[in-house]
């Protein structure tokens, strides 16, 4: 399975493949390395352990930090857009706070309090604005999440590609920046150690990842398409608009209460194996397992879907993990429940039973994930 880059070391293909797409990664993160000198003498160092991590983190003259992070919604809006073709509802509204979640959670993920926010837009072209439903809703969420993270919109781009993108279609991305102050440790795992205590918090469906092969495979095997009924009675499209929580407020009750949180990974792209991003290698041992959401079982069902490919691709049910210190697990779940995460105990870290690996065991499910 997949593990992030080690951090300081621009070696991405090493950690996730040799693919050409790898190796692309992988030269652009050989440029961050050899671009870093390019700051000697203006009193801005980078953070090196977050190379490779969700976000940067750059010292500022020794004042404060500074987190700075790019991301796109990825094509859950293309889905969107074809529930509301069928006949669905307009879920707009859920494009626009996911979109911004997914730039301020990978922020918040290194421990950062967001604070300025861009919005970067593409379309074919200006009759994609006539859609006025669309427009408002989207606005009207995305207005939502930096209400929720406590930042403001400072604008940002918005760009028409006639050659490049079809109709209907759009691309959402955005970048954030983020503090953290001198006195606070950067949530980049160079303090994880064997018995910290694994936190998860529930997924409400997939989030945001995965929805390439949603659109291409899992749709079109259904019998009525985003309208097939789950159990419970929501809708398919329905399942798959679900919003992803923002853990922004979470971070700053973190910070007030000077808990001692190692990390926080999101479980978006590599599924499960998200959880062993720390550079030294641990076992990450399950031993609870979140509920699993009815899309993911109808998924997996439809697909024929194995269930380590499962676990190593989408969230199923986990959102997301905090890695903290022992003494501390039981104020990480009291703050995260406060500020409207569902936490529960996930597992325990424990010393490495390969050398040189970290491994995510997930007991109940007998299935383990091996870093590359």
């Amino acid at each position: 399975m997949m593990m992030s880059t080690t951090p300081g070391d621009a070696s991405y293909s090493a950690a996730f493949g040799q693919s050409a797409y790898d190796q692309f990664i992988g030269r652009g993160q050989a440029i961050t390395l050899e671009t870093v000198s390019n700051l000697e003498g203006s009193g801005i160092t980078p953070h090196e352990p977050t190379l490779g991590l969700s976000a940067s983190v750059n010292d500022v003259c020794g004042l404060l930090k500074i987190a700075h992070v790019n991301e796109v919604l990825g094509t859950k809006y293309h889905d969107a857009e074809q529930l509301r073709k069928s006949g669905g509802p307009n879920l707009y509204r859920v494009v626009g706070h996911d979109a911004l979640a997914m730039v301020l959670n990978d922020l918040s993920a290194v421990g950062a309090r967001p604070f300025d926010i861009k919005l970067f837009f593409a379309n074919q072209g200006k009759q994609w604005f006539d859609d006025t439903e669309r427009t408002e809703e989207f606005y009207k969420g995305w207005h939502e999440g930096c209400d929720l993270a406590k930042s403001w919109f400072s604008g940002g781009e918005t760009a028409g590609l006639h050659c490049t993108i079809v109709e209907d279609e759009a691309v959402f991305s955005g970048s954030a920046v983020g503090v953290i102050y001198n006195d606070e440790h950067v949530y980049d795992g160079t303090t994880v150690q064997v018995g910290d205590r694994i936190i998860g918090w529930r997924s409400h469906g997939l989030m945001c990842n995965g929805f390439t092969l949603v659109h291409t495979k899992f749709i079109p095997a259904l019998p009525n398409g985003y309208m097939t009924e789950l159990e419970g009675g929501q809708t398919v499209g329905e399942a798959l608009m679900e919003k992803t929580d923002f853990v922004a407020p979470a971070v700053r009750a973190f910070r007030k209460a000077k808990l001692k949180v190692r990390m926080i990974n999101n479980i978006t792209g590599h599924g499960w194996a998200k959880i062993m991003r720390a550079a030294v290698p641990f076992d990450y041992v399950i031993e609870e397992l979140p509920p699993v959401p009815p899309i993911f079982t109808l998924m997996e069902q439809t697909l024929s879907m194995p269930l380590e490919d499962a676990y190593g691709d989408y969230n199923r049910g986990l959102a997301g993990v905090v890695i903290c210190d022992e003494a501390d697990y039981r104020f990480v779940m009291a703050n995260m429940s406060n500020k409207g995460l569902q936490p529960f105990e996930l597992g325990h870290v424990s010393a490495p039973a390969m050398e040189g690996k970290s491994r995510v065991v997930i007991v109940p499910d007998n299935v383990t994930l091996v870093a590359k």
